[in-house]
């Protein structure tokens, strides 16, 4: 809680910022996370852990990246851009990738936050095991601005997921998002 991290990460773009693996019940709180190489929060194989009220912008990668991570809470963070260097960034980023034991994502909750001027608001990454978004709840945000897209959900195998109540407001000529059809 409480830290003030930037200017950090490799070449590779891997974590510049701070990253859990394998951890569960932590809770990262009050921290502004800005300018490294590479993604913000970076959670991985995890359970149960809380980023609240935080501020991360202008990384490199996703603003927060949640890969194979279950029961866990991402809200009232601030997301931002302001540099042209890191017009790639995805805002709040979900996958199940095969390079952390699997762990799929499910019973996660996304409130509360705001995301502004990324590439893309929310990203899902249907790379790696796949297996979609389960039982997780994104409600109440606002994703305003993006680059590229607002949302862009890729794959199938969504199950039990609600979007419900967020503001989604595009600037510019793209589309807004891209949500696969099917179930779930």
């Amino acid at each position: 809680s409480g830290n003030t991290i930037y200017h950090n990460g490799g070449a590779q773009n891997g974590t510049g910022g701070l990253d859990t693996t394998y951890a569960t019940y932590v809770t990262l709180a009050h921290n502004t996370i800005y300018e490294n190489r590479g993604l913000g929060f970076d959670i991985n194989g995890c359970d149960h852990i809380t980023m609240t009220d935080n501020i991360l912008h202008d990384n490199s990668g996703a603003e927060i990246f949640m890969n194979n991570a279950t029961g866990s809470i991402i809200e009232k963070n601030l997301l931002y851009e302001a540099l042209s260097t890191s017009a790639n960034t995805k805002g709040i980023q979900m996958m199940n990738g095969t390079d952390i034991a699997s762990n799929p994502l499910s019973n996660n909750t996304v409130r509360n936050n705001i995301v502004l001027n990324t590439n893309t608001g929310f990203f899902y990454s249907a790379t790696g095991n796949g297996g979609g978004i389960k039982n997780t709840v994104i409600a109440n945000n606002t994703f305003y601005g993006a680059t590229g897209f607002i949302v862009y959900i890729e794959g199938t195998n969504h199950s039990n997921t609600m979007i419900a109540n967020n503001i989604f407001y595009q600037t510019n000529k793209n589309w807004a998002g891209d949500i696969p059809q099917g179930s779930g």
